[in-house]
């Protein structure tokens, strides 16, 4: 497991501290370097300038950045885009959360299990992410204020759904992910990830056996959608800036992850009766999230079924202000933006780190609830969870 993931640009680092006196918990400690006031260079810019820059700001899922944005200008313009074309750019977002969990199995559970990437995996999730993409706004047009051009036959896209569950069938379950999601109970699973024919089966494997499955169980509750006038108090309170450095909510830090979107499946619930949120329930967290992308991308451009509803939950907001939420490959991601005579007034960005690395948060409880007895099981046992609950950067870790 590397301590140094590849996430670099503008987007700061995590330095993360873990003392422990080799006989009870952890006290852990996480000091960020994230300049969250970077969206202040955007105040003044038109939003057709923002969405232009903005993603590529980002070295870790700049789509859903641009999303983000496209969504938060347009409602403070008052020109929503089209259905068909919010429907698409979440398919496109999704794509990239499907991009970032087939790094991170390759890229973190290879490391654990000491062997090396498949390159062709990587490549592969990387062309899916591109392709399908260009399949739906062929003129690369998508964060597009008011809506791009979205291609009338979205052949091409379909056929990248195809060429994204062929991976999975061949690099990640061995089996189509259809059938993979009917495993239903943890001895279904384990006889499943005994073969250790991929990384994702030798990864659930290794940590079963390593007896690591409830590695990092803790009581924190999942971020649930805000209501966007609520939301709205707290970035206009005094205290935003606060907010937006350590977020709580009703007063306690919340989980945003891939486990939280997946908590209600059966699986997840079969295995949580034994473990809790630790390790094992987190890591096929991750998978089940992944096995369901194709359909969901199916359903989306086949049936017009929606990708999560940028609505829900809305209350009213003042014309020229802005707010979105969408589900980034991390976990919840929201833009807030004020405009004034058609520039930014003020922009702000709420990321999934700054809930999920609260100095209360999730990464936080699990770490201090381990209990080793040497530095390097200390270590070890850190990574792990680090890649687990996963940041949108770098991190530097100090076991002392």
């Amino acid at each position: 497991m590397s301590q140094e993931p590849s996430k670099g640009g503008i987007e700061g680092r995590l330095f993360i501290r873990v003392k422990h006196s080799g006989e009870g918990s952890a006290a852990v400690t996480i000091h960020s370097t994230r300049p969250l006031s970077t969206p202040r260079i955007f105040t003044g810019k038109t939003p057709r300038q923002v969405v232009s820059t903005l993603p590529l700001l980002y070295s870790v899922c700049g789509t859903a950045q641009g999303c983000a944005a496209a969504e938060a200008l347009e409602q403070a313009m008052g020109e929503p885009a089209h259905p068909e074309i919010v429907r698409a750019r979440r398919a496109v977002v999704w794509a990239e959360i499907a991009r970032e969990h087939l790094w991170r199995i390759e890229l973190d559970w290879s490391g654990y299990l000491g062997t090396a990437p498949r390159k062709t995996t990587l490549a592969a999730a990387a062309d899916f992410m591109r392709q399908f993409k260009k399949g739906l706004f062929p003129n690369d047009d998508i964060f597009e204020p008011g809506g791009g051009g979205l291609n009338e036959t979205p052949d091409e896209a379909l056929a990248q759904i195809d060429e994204l569950e062929n991976l999975l069938r061949r690099d990640i379950f061995l089996e189509s992910p259809e059938n993979w999601l009917a495993l239903g109970t943890e001895g279904q699973l384990d006889y499943w990830a005994s073969s250790g024919a991929s990384s994702a089966a030798g990864m659930l494997k290794r940590v079963a056996e390593d007896g690591l499955s409830g590695l990092g169980q803790a009581e924190v509750s999942s971020l649930p959608l805000l209501p966007i006038d609520e939301l709205e108090d707290r970035f206009r309170a005094t205290d935003a800036e606060a907010f937006i450095e350590q977020p709580t909510w009703q007063g306690n830090a919340m989980e945003t992850t891939a486990y939280t979107r997946q908590i209600e499946h059966p699986l997840l619930r079969n295995l949580g009766r034994r473990y809790g949120n630790g390790l094992k329930p987190r890591l096929t967290a991750r998978l089940i999230e992944i096995a369901k992308i194709p359909g969901r991308l199916r359903s989306a451009i086949q049936e017009g079924e929606s990708l999560e509803d940028p609505t829900a939950g809305c209350g009213s907001l003042v014309p020229g202000t802005g707010i979105s939420q969408l589900e980034a490959s991390r976990g919840r991601l929201i833009h807030r933006v004020e405009l004034d005579e058609g520039v930014v007034r003020r922009y702000r960005i709420l990321a999934p780190t700054e809930w999920n690395f609260h100095r209360r948060g999730i990464l936080v409880r699990a770490l201090s609830a381990i209990e080793s007895q040497s530095i390097e099981a200390l270590r070890r046992k850190t990574d792990l969870l680090i890649s687990a609950i996963d940041p949108c950067v770098g991190y530097s870790l100090e076991i002392g």
